[in-house]
């Protein structure tokens, strides 16, 4: 939400020496009070966080500020002292602030929609009124029987009757409307519309808008001069401020202020011959000459000024001079720094230290200085004493260096001060005179220092360097329990340390970081032990790893046979030692079924673990087949040659018919894992080969037709896709071709 600053003007006629302004410093929680007269700083006020609006009672004796912040709340300020004598809680994010006439009430914008009546005399909150969006900007009529409400989200400007504390109308203005503020006479009202660049002019008597004036970019505070005759917009964008002409509703000038000022509050003099200029982004205020229509001044402030409130009070104060010093006791020997505050122009110090308003001074023994301040209201004295004690003489040792994991003994002189403050690496901290640190870590090196505080809290510091050498953190782990025939591996750390010597059963001695036992054996079971030497100081640490061995299952599966028929009954599976997990197609149990199991190669696995967890495995291999020569055609789709018994007649040469036909088989096609080639009668074959290559020409598979059954795993061929089968007589020639698919 955009912060929209009104910049208010109280005034009671007295003389230009009491005419006083106050610039909220949204960026550094305070507000800056400027004498309109001189145009300087003569005061500071802490308030809360984000100080946005201001406002003046009528009679100058109080300022309220706005804290644009979560808590939201409105500072009151007693203008006599300077001091916040209240602070009143209102809503979340209070932006536009107004005092009425009489000084009993004043209104705050804050939240998303609400306007809260504040009782002066109790600081407390009378009434809560809901207005449109994103409330910023609020004036009030000179008679004090309306307020006047910019909604910025909802592009509209609420009417307020003090009488009844409710909205009696809501007037529709430009894009996000900002600032406001009304003509002395109270028949008009103007509204600046950021969005939009312009000014809304609105008659307050049936509440239109009568004109409409453009201006800069991004217009958010605006002001009137004491005659009604000019206006003044501040255009945060622009950083300009566009002069209107109240007559012509015309610009009749636009002042530039500055670059990327970020200009926000403005407000007039009570004689209307100076116009002041809040510039968040360059924390000063520009005053304007407004027969000149020109920048005649610019005032420091603090960080992000917003807000501008411009009252004549009707106390004026006599002049206040502050003195202070970085230090008001030192030791022999130091210095500390004077300053001069206050509402001086000018300061003259005794015993003619200078007229700066700071001075850097080294007494020997306690010494008392005066500070005069002059100005235009007159001048005051202020008085400040430096005492001086003497610095103790301090010594430092240690009984460095140390191998971690041992004792560092720190040591300070001389004996018997008031106190002892250590401080060191990895947040030590000690008040002992001579303090220890047991099981010291590198951690613990560096540099230690100790301040002794002698008799009227003076103190002098030393220092001693540290060095704590690395005691490696020694670790030794292994995969215990491990299984008989395994490998031991035995781990120490940490790595890169000078050496490492390991001990352990059987004679076991190594110096290697990691060592592996191959075979291993029961007799090897034991306590293992390495001693690690670190890089610097020859600091040494064992660690020690318990290791069981446990004996390994010798597991044997008992052979069913190489081929099984398809339909032969379900066979029992003998593994040993008895106990352990058959696995594999066609396997419930301990028995194999050859049916359930399918065609093909079959591999049945035993899996065997003892108590121990060591484990053991055996296989056995078969190839179902089925007697009738037919082989399942759900699974096999192409055949050496296409018949629905994937069938493939092969001629073979030098035999009289009918005998020249061998009935070979190709399952399963398409494969994924494996294929089986059943040659048939592969006897009557003799010399014969056949042959598989890929899609790039290339044989994958090669082989004599030397036996019934050939099992061939694909795990090897890489590429899916199609490849094609071969089958070749002793004379070389192709008298058969086929394809299968591996997918």
């Amino acid at each position: 939400m955009k912060i929209a600053i009104l910049i208010l003007l109280a005034f009671v006629g007295l003389s230009t020496n009491a005419q006083t302004a106050y610039i909220t410093n949204n960026g550094s929680g305070t507000v800056s009070v400027i004498n309109v007269a001189s145009n300087t700083v003569t005061d500071t006020i802490t308030v809360d966080n984000a100080p946005s609006g201001v406002s003046v009672s009528p009679d100058g004796s109080k300022v309220y500020i706005t804290n644009c912040n979560n808590s939201g709340t409105v500072s009151v300020i007693n203008t006599a002292t300077n001091i916040v004598t209240a602070t009143i809680a209102v809503g979340a994010y209070p932006e536009g602030i107004v005092v009425s006439p009489d000084g009993s009430k004043i209104y705050v914008a804050y939240g998303g929609n609400l306007v809260s009546v504040i009782n002066t005399v109790a600081d407390t909150v009378l009434a809560t009124i809901t207005v449109g969006m994103a409330p910023n900007g609020v004036c009030v009529s000179p008679d004090g029987s309306k307020v006047y409400i910019t909604n910025f989200s909802s592009g509209s400007v609420s009417v307020i009757s003090t009488t009844t504390n409710t909205v009696s109308t809501t007037v529709t203005v430009g894009a996000s409307p900002d600032g406001v503020c009304v003509s002395p006479d109270g028949s008009k009202i103007y509204v600046t519309n950021s969005a939009s660049n312009t000014v809304n002019v609105i008659n307050t008597v049936n509440n239109t808008i009568s004109a409409t004036i453009t201006v800069g970019t991004t217009p958010n505070s605006v002001c009137v001069s004491p005659d009604g005759s000019k206006l003044y917009v501040v255009n945060s964008n622009s950083s300009t401020v566009s002069v209107i002409n109240t007559v012509t509703n015309k610009v009749s000038a636009t002042i530039t202020i500055g670059t990327g000022t970020g200009s926000q509050g403005i407000s007039v003099s009570p004689d209307g011959s100076k116009v002041y200029v809040a510039n968040a982004n360059s924390a000063s205020v520009s005053v304007i000459n407004t027969a000149t229509n020109s920048v005649s001044a610019t005032i420091t402030v603090g960080a992000n000024p917003y807000a501008y409130g411009n009252f004549i009070s009707t106390y004026t104060a006599p002049i206040k001079v502050n003195v202070s010093a970085s230090a008001s006791t030192i030791c022999s020997g130091n210095s500390t720094t004077l300053t001069a505050s206050g509402a001086a122009t000018s300061y003259v110090w005794s015993n003619s230290l200078g007229t700066s308003s700071q001075i850097v001074v080294s007494p020997t023994q306690t010494t008392t200085y005066t500070v005069t301040g002059t100005s235009i209201a007159g001048s005051g004295s202020a008085n400040i004493t430096i005492t001086v004690n003497t610095t103790p003489v301090v010594s430092i040792s240690s009984s460095s260096p140390v191998c971690s994991g041992n004792t560092l003994t720190l040591t300070s002189g001389p004996d018997a001060e008031t106190n002892y403050a250590w401080s060191g690496p990895n947040s030590f901290t000690n008040t002992a005179q001579n303090p220890t640190i047991t099981s010291v870590t590198t951690a613990a090196s560096g540099t230690y220092t100790v301040t002794v505080t002698g008799t009227g809290s003076c103190s002098a510091t030393a220092q001693t360097l540290v060095a704590i050498n690395v005691t490696p953190a020694a670790t030794a782990s292994c995969g215990s329990p491990i299984c008989s025939g395994g490998t031991l591996d035995l781990t120490s750390g940490p790595s890169g340390e000078t050496s490492y010597a390991w001990s352990g059963p059987n004679s076991f001695t190594s110096s290697s970081q990691n060592p592996s036992l191959t075979s291993i054996t029961t007799n090897e079971s034991g306590a293992y032990t390495v001693t690690v030497t670190g890089t610097k100081g020859g600091c040494t640490a064992t660690a020690q790893v318990a290791v069981t061995v446990n004996t390994s299952p010798t597991v044997t599966l008992a052979s069913i046979g190489n081929i099984i028929n398809f339909y032969a009954s379900t066979v029992t599976l003998v593994g040993n030692p008895s106990g352990g997990i058959y696995s594999g197609k066609g396997v419930t149990g301990s028995s194999f079924d050859p049916t359930t199991a399918g065609l093909g190669n079959k591999t049945i696995t035993y899996n065997y673990t003892s108590g121990f967890g060591c484990s053991g495995s055996a296989i056995q291999h078969t190839m179902v087949y089925d007697t009738t020569g037919t082989v399942c055609t759900t699974y096999d789709t192409t055949y050496i040659k296409v018949t629905d018994t994937l069938v493939i007649n092969a001629v073979l040469t030098g035999i009289i018919p009918p005998n020249n036909i061998n009935t070979m088989k190709i399952y399963p096609n398409p494969a994924d894992s494996y294929i089986s080639i059943d040659c048939g009668n592969y006897t009557t074959m003799s010399g014969y080969t056949i042959t598989i290559v890929n899609s790039i020409a290339q044989t994958v598979f090669s082989k004599s037709i030397t036996q019934k059954l050939y099992y061939i795993d694909l795990s090897t061929w890489t590429g899916m896709g199609t490849y094609i089968v071969y089958i070749k007589n002793g004379s070389g020639n192709v008298i058969d071709v086929r394809k299968i698919i591996i997918q």
